[in-house]
Formats: C-alpha cells, structure tokens, sequence
C-alpha cells in the first residue's frame, strides 16, 4: 500500500494567481511522458540523519493548479517507491502532463515552519513516475524578471546555464529550467540570478537522493 499524506491541500484557480516562489520543482527524469495523477515517486536520500517531514508541493506551468502534502519520512526504506497523490483533479494533472507541471519536495523537520533566510533547502528529487535515472536532475525555475539565471555546483566550482521556457504566455509559474548532475547521490551549490548587472541573493541548495 502507497503511504498516505498526512496532509492534503489543492485548488484549481479560474483566474492566474500572480505571486509564487522562486523554486518550483526539483525532479528526477521520469521515465515516462504522461502522468497518472495519483502518486509520486520518492526516493529516501542516504543522510545519516534524514529529517521527518518530506513536505511537498506542486504548481502547473499556467499557475491554476496547486497542491502541498505532507509525508512521514518512511526509515529504513530503499529505492524509489509511490506515495499516494490523493488529488480530485486526476484528469487535470494527467492533461497538464510531467513537463508543465513542477513537483518540489523538501526535507524538513516541520513542514509548516518556513527555512530562514540564507539556509540551505535540502531537496529530496521527486517523480511522476518510477525513476529511469539518478544521475540528474531538473529545477523548474520563476525568473522573477531576472535576465541571467545560472547553476553553480560547489565540488568543481562551475557555472551551468538555465534555459528559458518556449511560450512566455503560458508559463506563469515557472519559466525557466535548470539541469544539474548529481554525484554519488547529491548535488550542492548555488542559484544564481542577475537582473542585468545586478546580482540577485544567491540561493543555497543541496539535492539529496539515494
């Protein structure tokens, strides 16, 4: 049996919302290109202490769609494996598909207390399917006006473009997407963001899989 969220949020907008975040979703590649609607995929990250809470969010690309869930972290458990979706929006989620639809999942030892200011999100990846791949990974990004978005990966100090999404008109919420390569497992670095020659605060990261 797929284990159940704690707890379920979700609403389907008649009118695009105008604010969100900065990170949308931090994903694995799927190893399929439609989605079934209800459940994701989650891999338990190697951490020798991993925190509780897998809190989860999903937003479509138009902003209409939004969800959060809460998840006990499952200990000890191996490999990827579903967890309920339990959505009312099933053929929503399945038209939008896995490309217009951003799933972030953090670690976090209370899913309603928010990160400080500067500290580091410890991204668990995520999928709409059985993984095919844990050697990358795909942030799905809001500009927010920014005119050079960039990865930057701690290990080799290197810079890694983000690339902007085709159809401005339809991505509201996210608009850019940034690929990364993790090693043994993980990434950490940085998002780095300009607005012509100013630079935007940087935002720390560290995805973690299995």
């Amino acid at each position: 049996m797929r284990p159940r969220p704690l707890t379920f949020h979700e609403q389907y907008f008649k009118e695009v919302p105008t604010s969100g975040g900065v990170i949308l979703g931090a994903q694995a590649e799927p190893g399929t290109t439609s989605v079934l609607g209800d459940e994701i995929w989650f891999s338990v990250p190697n951490m020798t202490r991993i925190p509780p809470k897998l809190c989860v969010a999903v937003s479509s690309d138009d902003g209409r769609y939004e969800a959060s869930a809460e998840y006990e972290v499952p200990s000890p458990a191996k490999g990827p494996f579903a967890l309920s979706f339990p959505t009312k929006y099933k053929g929503r989620i399945a038209t939008y598909g896995p490309t217009r639809l951003a799933i972030l999942g953090t670690l976090q030892s209370d899913c309603s207390v928010p990160a400080a200011d500067g500290a580091e999100t410890v991204l668990a990846l995520l999928s709409w399917s059985k993984f095919i791949s844990v050697d990358r990974f795909v942030l799905k990004v809001n500009s927010g006006g920014a005119t050079s978005i960039k990865l930057f990966t701690t290990d080799d100090h290197a810079y890694t473009d983000c690339k902007a999404l085709g159809n401005p008109t339809q991505s509201i919420a996210f608009d850019t997407v940034c690929t990364g390569k993790l090693q043994n497992g993980q990434w950490r670095g940085f998002l780095v963001r300009k607005r012509y020659e100013i630079r935007l605060a940087d935002i720390p990261l560290w995805v973690i899989t299995q």
